[in-house]
């Protein structure tokens, strides 16, 4: 039977529960990978865990053994964002052992909220401690921000302005623009976008510097402002202009 490397909010109680049996597990580690947060988690309201290689780095979980039908099962509650993948991890007395983790296939960051860090220090908790002993909490678990930038006031300027190629409209700049434009679109089922006329240029470009930090497409022309939707509602607006959707 395949083992299981659980590393996320997926603990001994939870991971039970969906299985239908005890789970007692067994410390391991993987070496040379870090935890991110990716996607958007509507159960947990932010970033959800995932790993990447990094050269030094060490990503600590448990291992449990799984039967392929229970894999199946834990299919349905990954979901299709998540996919099964081979790793080598470590058990505490160093020893090799083939096991499956379920990785994202998404490559979007979203904070993760503390309530979710709580879970993961859970899952962490029976098996690992700090350096000096102490227990892991929310604290220990590092959240890795990605160092991509929203637009600065130049560019924005720039574009207000109409000196750029595509004319006197302007978009939100970003090094991944092309793929934050196509996953904002397939999130309008979710929250859609909204627009708004009548908005100042100064605001327009405060807010387009807000989407841009929150991964949504926007574009301002001539006193029309249009945000796309995303994986959480709107919490913001501009100040004057009125909303024509």
């Amino acid at each position: 039977m395949p083992y299981l490397f659980s590393f996320g909010s997926n603990n001994v109680d939870q991971l039970g529960d969906r299985l239908g049996r005890e789970v007692v597990g067994e410390a391991a580690y993987l070496p040379d990978y870090q935890r991110v947060f990716r996607g958007w988690s509507r159960n947990w309201q932010g970033g959800v865990a995932s790993m990447v290689p990094k050269d030094g780095a060490i990503v600590y979980g448990y291992i449990e053994r799984v039967t392929n039908a229970e894999l199946r099962e834990l299919d349905r509650y990954e979901g299709r964002d998540y996919e099964r993948t081979p790793i080598v991890v470590f058990t505490e007395d160093d020893d090799e052992v083939d096991a499956i983790a379920y990785l994202s296939l998404r490559d979007d960051f979203n904070e993760p909220t503390r309530k979710y860090l709580e879970a993961i220090a859970k899952t962490i908790r029976p098996f690992w401690h700090n350096d000096d002993g102490k227990r892991v909490t929310w604290k220990d678990i590092k959240v890795i921000r990605p160092r991509s930038r929203g637009p600065t006031a130049e560019e924005i300027e720039d574009e207000l302005a109409g000196e750029r190629e595509w004319g006197s409209g302007f978009s939100s700049l970003h090094p991944d623009v092309r793929r934050m434009e196509r996953r904002a679109r397939e999130a309008e089922s979710m929250y859609p976008g909204v627009e708004w006329t009548g908005v100042s240029s100064s605001e327009g470009s405060r807010l387009i510097k807000r989407a841009a930090k929150e991964g949504r497409h926007a574009h301002y022309d001539r006193g029309r402002l249009s945000i796309g939707g995303g994986h959480r509602p709107f919490t913001w607006k501009p100040r004057g202009g009125k909303k024509v959707r």
